[in-house]
């Protein structure tokens, strides 16, 4: 992205409107994102929903996990219960619903083929490892660098109690 150049009060009054605007918007733009208060005129997916066949145990599950990963529990409802992010921080939501339709997931058919979680640093992807390892949880990918993957890239696989394939991924080289 071109430097926006520094001008004195003088040198700005000189300045078309348009551009001025352009140059004010442009500036504003890039303090939202770069200082991750992404606000609602950017794109964002509101929430992701997840039917699982046994709802008592992916409470159980999830209410474990999702703290680390940043989210706190948004409700919980007799046929539903539903994640958001923590700390009043914009984000996804996440909903578990029971499944109508028993039926055996595979995310290698038309459908979810994972959910990733992105952490603030490396040590949460180790603890979310740890964690998961406790729980029972079938690891795919220890934490590691994906070096496939647009860097930086450091994260973990592994299957929920139904088999649905989470991440926690860190794209910083920070611990």
């Amino acid at each position: 992205m071109m430097a926006l150049p520094v001008m004195t009060v003088e040198q700005r009054a000189r300045v078309p409107v348009k551009v001025a605007e352009a140059c004010t918007a442009r500036r504003r733009w890039r303090r939202l994102f770069t200082c991750g208060a992404v606000r609602e005129n950017l794109a964002m997916i509101g929430h992701i929903g997840i039917n699982v066949p046994d709802l008592r145990t992916a409470k159980t599950y999830y209410d474990s996990l999702m703290p680390l990963l940043g989210f706190t529990e948004f409700f919980t409802a007799e046929d539903e219960f539903a994640y958001r992010p923590a700390n009043g921080k914009p984000g996804t939501y996440l909903f578990i619903y029971p499944a109508n339709e028993v039926s055996d997931y595979s995310r290698h058919r038309t459908g979810l083929q994972h959910v990733a979680f992105m952490v603030r640093s490396r040590s949460v992807v180790k603890e979310v490892h740890e964690l998961v390892t406790e729980l029972g949880a079938t690891v795919l990918h220890e934490p590691r660098v994906f070096p496939e993957y647009p860097q930086p890239y450091y994260a973990t696989f592994w299957l929920d109690p139904f088999g649905i394939m989470l991440e926690a991924v860190c794209h910083h080289d920070r611990d």
